[in-house]
């Protein structure tokens, strides 16, 4: 009895040992593996690769879960957040949440871009970044995705100038505008001197000043907006408003002058409808000379005589030479001679006017148009004769005092 009981004892620890050897950690706690984000795929492609200010447009989001978990609480996020790019439509400034993406599922959808109108004209480079959480039945955990844009920010036409040579394109940029402002100019210019319908050019002299102008256009923005000439390829619409507004400049130089003119012609032009006292009140307003060229000349296959009278715009008139007298109730011939004298040289022309205005003297024909011999009773003809050919018959002063 006593040898067996050292057996029993080594076969105990035998089997203890041999326990051990098969359960080595029976005597530590448990711990779960570390969980691993599920396997998936984010993608981003942009409709086009080049944009303009101001527009808008699409990029097409592809996400595809290859895991056995459920995707919740996606969102994607443009970063940088100062960018001059931003989501549309989004509630959260450059967010767009979207909706779960179930086991081994894929979501397909759409983000609008919208670009500012104070965008660089450069690459602008993008991150898209798709935040969501998933869960192993026990915890929920965040995970992260990101995908890459490259947009170029371009002006407007500039595919059109791509094929200019080396320069123009940036000189055309500049002056495209005020290439506006000469040929509405133009065309503004040619109807109102009854010329019609005009095609307008640009011809290479203006280039210089329309690169001034330009400068000049550039240096106002930037000291108004704070902004230089780019402001105005914002954006189409943007484009279009300058152009008008341009346009409208255009056409307000030629129809100002036309104005000045009109008015010019009315106040100071001789017209064949002026009577003797219009027609002095003209001479004595507008003509500082008192002596005139008594001219013969052909027009029309007719021959005039009469006194050569220069018009607004470079044209001539034809007038008579008149003959003033006392009138009753006027200064006497005595007082008249101290006013103009016996050779018609006019030595006081203000008080003369306002005896004229006043009809305080008389005024008559002394010397009147000719036209084919034949004596003409009214003080004007031929109003608008461009470019005369005459023959100088002598001064004659415009006014002879008579008692």
């Amino acid at each position: 009895m006593g040898a067996f009981r050292p057996l029993c004892c080594y076969a105990a620890l035998f089997v203890i040992w041999v326990t051990m050897l098969a359960h080595p950690d029976t005597g530590s706690v448990a711990r779960p593996s570390p969980a691993s984000p599920p396997d998936m795929v984010f993608q981003a492609v942009a409709e086009r690769e080049t944009v303009n200010r101001g527009s808008s447009m699409s990029v097409a989001l592809q996400i595809s879960n290859r895991s056995a978990v459920s995707l919740d609480d996606l969102r994607v996020a443009v970063l940088p957040e100062d960018s001059d790019f931003s989501v549309k439509g989004s509630q959260v400034k450059n967010i767009l949440k979207l909706a779960p993406v179930a086991a081994f599922g894929n979501e397909s959808k759409k983000l609008d871009l919208l670009v500012s109108e104070h965008a660089e004209f450069q690459s602008h480079h993008l991150l898209l970044v798709l935040q969501y959480t998933w869960g192993d039945g026990i915890n929920r955990y965040p995970s992260a995705q990101t995908a890459t844009l490259n947009l170029q920010v371009s002006r407007q036409f500039e595919e059109e100038t791509k094929g200019l040579p080396g320069g123009t394109s940036a000189l055309l940029y500049l002056i495209l505008p005020i290439i506006t402002v000469f040929l509405a100019y133009q065309v503004i210019d040619a109807l109102l001197k009854g010329d019609g319908w005009k095609i307008p050019e640009f011809k290479p002299a203006y280039v210089f000043p329309a690169f001034l102008m330009a400068i000049i256009l550039n240096f106002l923005l930037l000291i108004e907006v704070k902004q230089d000439q780019s402001i105005i390829y914002a954006s189409p619409k943007r484009f279009a408003s300058v152009l008008f507004i341009l346009t409208v400049i255009g056409s307000t130089i030629p129809t100002a002058r036309w104005a000045i003119r009109t008015l010019r012609w009315r106040m100071r032009a001789f017209r064949v409808s002026d009577t003797t006292d219009q027609y002095l009140r003209k001479v004595l307003e507008y003509c500082s000379e008192d002596e005139f060229e008594w001219v013969s000349m052909r027009h029309g296959g007719e021959t005039w005589e009469g006194v050569l009278l220069n018009q607004p715009e470079e044209k001539f008139a034809l007038g008579a030479v008149l003959q003033l007298s006392a009138r009753t109730g006027g200064p006497d011939y005595a007082a008249l001679t101290k006013i103009i004298d016996e050779k018609g040289r006019i030595l006081n022309r203000t008080a003369l006017l306002q005896l004229v205005k006043r009809k305080l003297i008389a005024v008559d024909f002394a010397d009147k148009i000719s036209r084919n011999k034949r004596r003409l009773d009214q003080a004007v003809a031929l109003d608008r004769v461009e470019k005369p050919e005459f023959e100088s018959n002598g001064p004659k002063s415009i006014v002879q005092l008579v008692n």
